[in-house]
């Protein structure tokens, strides 16, 4: 994973962290009507406080992005 971002030629500055993917994660789930519970299982909190927690926290509007042009069979 660590080389897609700069396969995808994103600015080092642009480039998400672990966490953020993660926590995408888990607001995409919850988006698609997963309850809490479900959450919790794939981020791995030990209780679903934490996980109301983090998705709180993004709670802002995502903004969507454009993705960069590239050849999936070049990521490896």
């Amino acid at each position: 994973m660590d080389n897609y971002p700069d396969t995808a030629g994103l600015p080092e500055n642009a480039r998400p962290t672990f966490h953020e993917i993660r926590s995408l994660g888990g607001h995409l789930l919850e988006k698609t009507g997963s309850d809490t519970y479900a959450v919790q299982a794939l981020m791995g909190h030990s209780n679903a406080e934490m996980t109301e927690h983090y998705l709180a926290g993004y709670q802002q509007k995502w903004t969507p992005a454009k993705a960069a042009n590239y050849d999936r069979k070049t990521l490896k």
